[in-house]
């Protein structure tokens, strides 16, 4: 998508990938192990993904490749620490004819991190039994994961949340699904169930210090009614003729630092 490879350090903030990708190894007996993901393939070391956006579908045929919207996967020796924020998937994640490898909305695998206020709309799909709306799978093996205050919208063929091996150095908190619509985590604390878009709307707004606000009405919105992350407000809800840089947008609470020509 946008980035191979990231090591510590490394900040990936505000990028946008629209383009569908697609990695075909049908006929080829190399066995590949690697990642395909939206935004960032691999993260090593303490990184951090902040503000992305994914639009494109992401398909892997016949491949072990970790595949997801925003993260690929994380390196499989090390410290490790991908600080994913604020990031939405919106494209279909989809794996077929595979071997045993991951897919999920936002990360593949992961063996530890930050994974907080983040949305996946897009539909998983994998053949094999490794497919979540938010993380693929955490080992369980390397650091802490924190797992906090994302939502998957979007159906899994699979897990609506996560794949867990081993609980100890996992901490989740608040984490939405759609309810009905894929198989509940139910053995994962702080799993909540929302039944439609005004509920979750509701319930993540209320949450202390939340990075999401209602979607804009009409033909405004941006997330189909579904919560927006606030930097995804594109402050139309001001009068036109009254905003300015400099004010606090009434709808996101953020100041206006950029206009298009549209607000103009």
């Amino acid at each position: 998508g946008i980035v191979g490879r990231i090591v510590t350090g490394a900040k990936v903030k505000n990028c946008v990938n629209s383009g569908n990708l697609t990695a075909d190894a049908t006929g080829n007996t190399a066995e590949y192990k690697g990642a395909f993901a939206g935004i960032v393939g691999i993260s090593n070391g303490t990184t951090y993904i902040e503000n992305c956006l994914n639009e494109g579908d992401i398909k892997a045929i016949s491949t072990t490749l970790c595949t997801a919207g925003i993260l690929g996967r994380t390196e499989t020796s090390g410290l490790v620490c991908p600080n994913i924020m604020n990031c939405v998937n919106k494209g279909d994640i989809t794996k077929s004819q595979n071997l045993e490898e991951n897919c999920a909305g936002i990360a593949s695998y992961l063996r530890g991190g930050n994974i907080e206020w983040n949305i996946n709309f897009g539909k998983v799909t994998n053949d094999k039994s490794h497919a979540s709306g938010l993380v693929g799978y955490y080992n369980g093996s390397g650091s802490t994961l924190n797992l906090k205050h994302n939502i998957s919208v979007g159906e899994s063929s699979h897990y609506a949340i996560i794949r867990v091996n081993g609980t100890d150095n996992f901490k989740p908190d608040s984490n939405f699904y759609l309810q009905g619509v894929t198989i509940a985590n139910t053995d994962i604390s702080g799993t909540v169930a929302f039944a439609d878009k005004a509920d979750l709307v509701n319930k993540v707004t209320a949450l202390e210090g939340t990075r999401f606000v209602k979607d804009l009405e009409g033909t405004k919105a941006i997330n189909n009614g579904y919560p927006i992350a606030v930097w995804q407000c594109t402050h139309e809800c001001e009068t036109i003729k009254d905003i300015d840089l400099g004010e606090i947008c009434s709808h996101c609470n953020l100041m206006i630092r950029t206009l298009d020509c549209e607000h103009k």
